[in-house]
């Protein structure tokens, strides 16, 4: 967590934490880069405010992606909603700044969980495999075809995970709000 505001930064803290997640957290920028070089674990996610004292949110994400040692850690930038920022960032998520503290785990559960880090060190432990999976569409392409199928989660802006099982080998593709954000 990259933050300079001690009071944002301890809620979030702890609300992760609570959730949890391991987290570190850095006041700069700065600071954040000489973690990512010298500490012992590599983070699986970054989370960053838009602006510290010694750069902005993007830059730091810029850095981030321009260092083929860390360019695939996962970034989340919080922005203000009328930021022009979000809209040229690299980052993999950015979230509205003024967002209550239980949202922002929430949405971070969701893309760790998009990804498929959920079992990662750190993160929440998944939910167990023998659990019937709850709001989830299953079936048979043959009856739709997989274009409509990624039309219709798109009109309904839907996030999750669309899993494929075909006589080649499983595949899966992301949404995040209706826009498709990964595919293998």
């Amino acid at each position: 967590l990259v933050d300079s505001d001690a009071d944002k930064s301890v809620r979030l803290q702890k609300a992760l934490e609570a959730a949890g997640y391991e987290v570190s957290v850095a006041a700069t920028g700065t600071s954040a880069l000489g973690m990512l070089r010298w500490g012992r674990r590599r983070p699986h996610l970054i989370i960053s405010r838009p602006k510290f004292q010694d750069m902005q949110g993007s830059e730091l994400c810029s850095m981030i992606r321009a260092n083929p040692a860390t360019q695939d850690i996962m970034f989340i930038l919080m922005l203000d909603r009328g930021s022009q920022t979000g809209l040229q960032t690299e980052a993999d998520v950015v979230i509205p700044d003024n967002s209550p503290v239980d949202t922002v785990v929430t949405r971070i559960d969701t893309h760790i969980r998009l990804r498929g880090l959920g079992d990662l060190p750190g993160a929440p432990p998944s939910s167990s495999a023998k659990e019937a999976p709850t709001g989830t569409l299953q079936g048979s392409l043959a009856v739709m075809d997989l274009t409509e199928v990624a039309q219709a989660v798109s009109i309904g802006r839907k996030t999750g995970r669309l899993v494929l099982s075909l006589k080649a080998g499983k595949g899966a593709i992301l949404f995040d709000s209706g826009r498709v954000v990964h595919a293998e």
